[in-house]
C-alpha cells in the first residue's frame, strides 16, 4: 500500500493519462435436473450507497482510513472519497447505480493477503448497494542511511524500493514500487510495503517534476552497486528492515532527448511520457510534457547503459493519442535528436440492449440495471506473465444509463469483447453490426453474429454501431469436479467448457463457456443460453498473464469439440434453469 500522497497522485496522472472421453470422467448419477431447481437472486441493497468497515488484522476498527469509489473505466470526476470514523466504518452516498472499484489508504498499512488481488487477477468489483469489509495489516519497512565516499550523509535524494520476483533483480513485479526522500541526516524510511523481495536504489523520482542536484546521477543500488550487482532485501509484513546503508556512487549518468511531432494537427496541451526498461518491461519514469509554442521537447536524465522503451500519450476532448514504442540504446553517450510521433488510437462504441421475452420471466427474478455491467476487449496475443505488454489498450469500462458504451485508448489490432453480467438472468443473444444487421422478420431465432469472433482494427479506426443484445431467461451451472476413482485427488490447473451439441452452434463462440475449477473443485456457470451442451473437464497448464479461452481459436474449438463429443456427458439447460451441486467425474 502506497502512502497517501502518493496514491492521490497516481490518481491524478491515471486521470490526464487513462487497459479475459468417457475414458476420462463420467457424470454422477443425479435426479433429472428441473427448472424448479433455482437459487434465490433477489437482493436486499440500499442503492446509491456503498458502506463498510475498514478493520486490523486482529479484526480491530481502524479510524481515518481514507476510502474511495470510482465508476470502473472513468476515474477522477466520479470519484467520491471519505474517511472512516472511529469503529473504522464508512459510507459513501449519493452514487448512481453503477460498478465501483474500492480502494483505501492508510499510511502505513496495506490490504490483507485475502483482499489483495492475486498476480494477474482483475480488481475487485462493487455495485451501489454493497456493503464492503477490508482488513489492513501493517506492512513492512525498509529504512538506511545514504552517504558519500567521505561517509557525509547525502540530503534529499530519493531512495526507491521496487519489488522482484527471483534472485534476478530483472524478473520485476510491476505492482510495487515505492519512493521516499532522505532527511537531513541522510537517513530514508520506506514503509507501507508488502512482504516480499526488493531491490533498493537511488535515483530520479519517479513523478518528481523539480529538478533536484542528483538528476543527472546515476542510480546506486544497495548497497553500492549497479543494478547488475544489486542486493536483495527481504521484507516481512509488520517489521522493520533496518541497516540497508548506501554508499552513494556520485556518477554522472547519461541523458536521453528528442522531440515529440504531431502530425494530426490536434490541439493539445499537455502529453504524457513513461520511460521503460526494455528487458523487463519496468516502467522507470512518468512525467508530463507542456506544449510551449510548438515545442514539445523529452529529457530523461542520469541513464546508465541499457536498453530502453519511450511512449507518449495525449488526449483531446474527442479522440486519444499514442505514439509507437521508441527503442533505445544507451551505451558510453548520451542519446540525443529521437523523434516521437502521435497517432489516433482506435475505439469501439456502440449500445448494449436489453429485449426481455414475457414468456422467459424468470421466478425469483434478479435485479439488474445496464450500467452494473461491466465490458472490456481483449487483446488476442497471447502474454508472458512477467511481460507487460507493448500494445496499449482499454481496461473495464461501465455502460451508461442507456446501454452506450465506448471502449477507447486501444491500439489497432485483433480483439475480442468480453463482458460481465451481474444479473444471473440475463445473456448475450447476439453481438452484431447495425448496418448489417439482419431483417428480423427473417432472421432465424437465437441466432448470433460472428462480430465476437475477432474484431480487427486499425489505428485510428472509430467503429461505432455495434449491437449487444441481451436477452433474459438465463441458465446457471454450479457443481463440483469429483476424482472418477475412489480416494484419488482432483488434480489441480482443471478448467471446465460447456460446448453446444447442435452443429449450427459449431462457429458461435457466444455459445461456449469455460471456466476455471478452484482447488476444493467447485465450480460456477452463469449468464447461460438454454440448450443442449458436452460438459468436458481438461488439465491446462498456462503461463501467460491472461489465459485465452481455447475456444477462441478455430483448431483449439474444433479438437474441444471432438473430445467433448466422444467424452458424450450431455446437459440440457432449460430458460432460467439454476443447477446447483452438480458432480462431474474427472
Amino acid at each position: 500500500m502506497k502512502s497517501s500522497s502518493q496514491n492521490r497522485l497516481r490518481f491524478l496522472v491515471l486521470t490526464v493519462c487513462l487497459f479475459f472421453s468417457s475414458n476420462l470422467f463420467g457424470q454422477e448419477p443425479l435426479p433429472s435436473p428441473s427448472p424448479d431447481s433455482k437459487e434465490k437472486k433477489t437482493k436486499s441493497k440500499t442503492k446509491g450507497i456503498i458502506e463498510g468497515r475498514v478493520v486490523d488484522g486482529d479484526g480491530h476498527p481502524l479510524a481515518n482510513a481514507e476510502v474511495f469509489v470510482f465508476v470502473v473505466g472513468v476515474i477522477g470526476s466520479n470519484s467520491k472519497g471519505v474517511t472512516t470514523d472511529e469503529s473504522g466504518r464508512f459510507r459513501i452516498t449519493n452514487l448512481r447505480v453503477g460498478a465501483y472499484r474500492v480502494q483505501v489508504n492508510l499510511q502505513g498499512y496495506i490490504l490483507s493477503p485475502n483482499d489483495r488481488p492475486k498476480p494477474n487477477d482483475p480488481p475487485k468489483i462493487y455495485r451501489s448497494g454493497d456493503s464492503v469489509n477490508l482488513t489492513l495489516i501493517k506492512g513492512g519497512v525498509i529504512t538506511g542511511k545514504v552517504t558519500d565516499a567521505s561517509g557525509e550523509p547525502v540530503v534529499g535524494v530519493t531512495v526507491h524500493a521496487m519489488s522482484v520476483q527471483s534472485e534476478e533483480p530483472s524478473e520485476t513485479n510491476f505492482d510495487v514500487h515505492i519512493e521516499r526522500r532522505t532527511d537531513d541526516r541522510g537517513i530514508y524510511r520506506i514503509y507501507g510495503l508488502a512482504e516480499g523481495r526488493y531491490v533498493v536504489f537511488t535515483g530520479r523520482g519517479q513523478y518528481q517534476t523539480q529538478p533536484t542536484v542528483y538528476e543527472k546521477d546515476a542510480p546506486t543500488f544497495y548497497p553500492a552497486s549497479t543494478r547488475d550487482s544489486a542486493s536483495i532485501v527481504n521484507v516481512q509484513n509488520g517489521t522493520d528492515t533496518t541497516g540497508i546503508d548506501i554508499r552513494y556512487r556520485n556518477e554522472r549518468g547519461f541523458t536521453v532527448s528528442g522531440v515529440i511531432k504531431n502530425p494530426t494537427g490536434a490541439e493539445v496541451k499537455y502529453i504524457s511520457l513513461g520511460l521503460t526498461d526494455a528487458v523487463t518491461n519496468l516502467q522507470l519514469s512518468f512525467g508530463a510534457v507542456r506544449d510551449q509554442e510548438g515545442t514539445r521537447s523529452f529529457e530523461f536524465k542520469g541513464m546508465t547503459e541499457g536498453e530502453y522503451k519511450i511512449r507518449a500519450q495525449t488526449s483531446t476532448n474527442n479522440a486519444e493519442f499514442l505514439s509507437g514504442v521508441l527503442r533505445v540504446t544507451v551505451k558510453n553517450a548520451d542519446v540525443t535528436g529521437l523523434e516521437l510521433k502521435l497517432m489516433p488510437l482506435s475505439s469501439i462504441s456502440g449500445r448494449m440492449v436489453l429485449s426481455e421475452d414475457p414468456k422467459m420471466i424468470c421466478e425469483n427474478q434478479g435485479v439488474g440495471v445496464l450500467e452494473e455491467i461491466l465490458l472490456r476487449v481483449s487483446d488476442d496475443k497471447i502474454r508472458k506473465t512477467n511481460i507487460r505488454p507493448e500494445a496499449h489498450s482499454s481496461s473495464s469500462i461501465s455502460v451508461g444509463n442507456e446501454g452506450e458504451f465506448t471502449l477507447g485508448n486501444i491500439t489497432g489490432g485483433n480483439y475480442r469483447l468480453k463482458t460481465e453480467i451481474p444479473n444471473e438472468d440475463w445473456f448475450i443473444q447476439s453481438i452484431v453490426r447495425k448496418s448489417k444487421e439482419a431483417n428480423p422478420k427473417t432472421k432465424p431465432a437465437n441466432t448470433s453474429s460472428l462480430i465476437p469472433e475477432l474484431i480487427a482494427l486499425k489505428d485510428g479506426e472509430k467503429l461505432s454501431d455495434l449491437n449487444i443484445n441481451l436477452s433474459n431467461g438465463a441458465a446457471s451451472l454450479r457443481g463440483r469436479i469429483v476424482p472418477k476413482t475412489e480416494g484419488a485427488l482432483v488434480p489441480l490447473s482443471l478448467r471446465l467448457y460447456l460446448v453446444p451439441t447442435e452443429k449450427e452452434r459449431a462457429e458461435d463462440t457466444l455459445r461456449y463457456a469455460e471456466t476455471k475449477v478452484e482447488n476444493d473443485g467447485s465450480f460456477a456457470v452463469t449468464n447461460l443460453a438454454s440448450g443442449r451442451y458436452w460438459l468436458i473437464a481438461r488439465i491446462v497448464k498456462d503461463d501467460t498473464a491472461n489465459p485465452r479461452p481455447l475456444f477462441w481459436d478455430n483448431v483449439t474449438r474444433n479438437n474441444l469439440r471432438k473430445e467433448a463429443e466422444s467424452a458424450n456427458t450431455i446437459l440440457e439447460l432449460k430458460p432460467c434453469q439454476s443447477i446447483k451441486d452438480y458432480l462431474l467425474k474427472f
